[in-house]
């Protein structure tokens, strides 16, 4: 099981992957 820093960790890192997805589709908002 992961502890809650390790979680954080992982949603923090998904989010900011999912930024740059983001901002690599520019026909995407």
């Amino acid at each position: 099981m992961l502890d809650d820093r390790a979680k954080k960790l992982f949603c923090a890192n998904i989010i900011a992957n999912c930024h740059d997805l983001i901002h690599k589709l520019p026909g995407i908002v």
